[in-house]
């Protein structure tokens, strides 16, 4: 195989020298398979600066995407919307916009139109009866994603674009409920009408990867609880792996300037009041983005995450004396005594909050503190909502808390985020084990 790479790019240099375009984008791709983005990048754009060129639209818009960030990404879907106006018949061209538009925070009824025209026009390459079976195969593939990005964008929907998303006939184009009256034009249609193409969508993404995507199977179990089902306890294992594994690289971006992510610096201003601590238990550490913050009120910082990716983004900070992979509700990853737990984002991955918040009054030693945020619900319980986000009333967290043997301290409310340009309601809670 490089072999062949060193002859391809020999051959394309050569080609490149003398002027030809074709050659300087396939010497980029070759630059790309063998490692090289920046070689890549580099001669993508070159291609680019004289003419707009397709291909290497395409795949420079790949490779940003790649990337992540929010600059990359907008730019990918700008290329990406070139490429379609040029060629409207490309159809992972519109899906990988569709996939653009959604990281960079667009209208997400824009998105899901964009997966909507990658999927007519997949599944018609499919049905051509002279596409190669191989070529088949690899649309099949790549259909699951897709398919899973256009449901988790019309489950996320509020109201009013559910109402919109009804009238628009390019977006509910999946089969409905037969039960579902279309033409009445009520918002009861709507919201039933948006949920049922969701959840095809996602089942036929759940059926493309042959019943092993756990991101799907929590955004239908989401689904499930707007029509009466019972949510389940707290997001499995899997889904929450699966999700940071594959958001480790854009992670801080997204959360900062996509979402305006403020748990961890109002958690550690927290710490900073209550604090100096001894030892502490960052839970769900993500990238790390508490530990800084965190560090000047600590004298030994411990972190923990499912996601093996997650952990690795945190390790590059130098803040934490220790990082470990696993469960919060594993007893071996609290293999010491803390005297302060925090939890910057965390609980909106856990309903039932009983095993987690008796997990880490064991944890803490007498006196110590468990700081931590939530997403607010109104009522006396907690809810999976359309974002496959849980969110929990107060009320149910000051029993929790109580039952699991903390005293609380106090529960204030607090804008951890927003989402789709809205405040995302939640409680900052300050716990104290007697």
């Amino acid at each position: 195989m490089a072999g062949d790479l060193a002859g391809a790019k020999e051959f394309y240099e050569a080609g490149a020298a003398a002027g030809s375009v074709d050659c300087r984008v396939n010497l980029a791709s070759v630059c790309l398979d063998s490692g090289d983005e920046g070689a890549a990048e580099q001669l993508y754009r070159e291609a680019l600066a004289d003419a707009f060129h397709l291909d290497a639209a395409q795949n420079l818009a790949g490779v940003l995407q790649a990337r992540g960030g929010y600059e990359s990404t907008r730019e990918a879907s700008l290329l990406l919307r070139d490429v379609v106006r040029a060629d409207d018949t490309r159809w992972d061209a519109w899906a990988n916009l569709g996939s653009a538009l959604a990281d960079a925070g667009a209208p997400k009824l824009d998105a899901i139109k964009c997966f909507q025209r990658g999927i007519t026009r997949a599944e018609a390459v499919e049905r051509d009866p002279d596409t190669p079976a191989e070529l088949v195969e690899g649309i099949r593939r790549s259909l699951g994603e897709v398919y899973y990005g256009l449901g988790a964008c019309l489950a996320d929907l509020n109201g009013d674009q559910r109402f919109e998303a009804y009238g628009d006939g390019e977006v509910l184009l999946t089969a409905r409920d037969e039960n579902v009256n279309l033409y009445d034009g009520s918002q009861e249609d709507a919201d039933a009408a948006v949920a049922e193409t969701a959840a095809n969508a996602l089942r036929a993404a759940l059926e493309l990867k042959g019943g092993d995507f756990p991101l799907a199977q929590h955004a239908l179990d989401a689904l499930a609880t707007r029509e009466g089902a019972a949510a389940p306890d707290r997001a499995s294992p899997a889904f929450v792996r699966a999700l940071f594994d594959d958001f480790a690289p854009t992670f801080d971006d997204q959360l900062q300037n996509v979402l305006q992510y403020k748990a961890p610096e109002l958690i550690a201003a927290k710490c900073a009041e209550r604090g100096p601590y001894a030892a502490a238990f960052d839970a769900g550490c993500g990238t790390g983005l508490l530990g800084p913050p965190l560090r000047n009120h600590v004298k030994r910082l411990v972190g923990a995450d499912l996601s093996q990716n997650m952990v690795d983004r945190a390790r590059e900070l130098g803040c934490y004396d220790a990082l470990v992979v696993g469960d919060l509700l594993d007893a071996a990853l609290y293999d010491e005594a803390f005297d302060l737990v925090a939890a910057a984002d965390v609980l909106c991955y856990f309903g039932d909050l009983a095993a987690i918040l008796e997990r880490w009054h064991g944890a803490l030693a007498p006196g110590g503190d468990c700081v931590f945020s939530c997403e607010r619900a109104p009522g006396d319980t907690w809810v999976l909502g359309a974002s496959g986000r849980y969110a929990h009333a107060v009320d149910y967290v000051r029993a929790a808390a109580s039952n699991a043997g903390f005293s609380v301290v106090s529960a204030e409310d607090i804008v951890p985020r927003v989402e789709n340009g809205n405040d995302v309601p939640g409680t900052l809670y300050v716990l104290s084990k007697s």
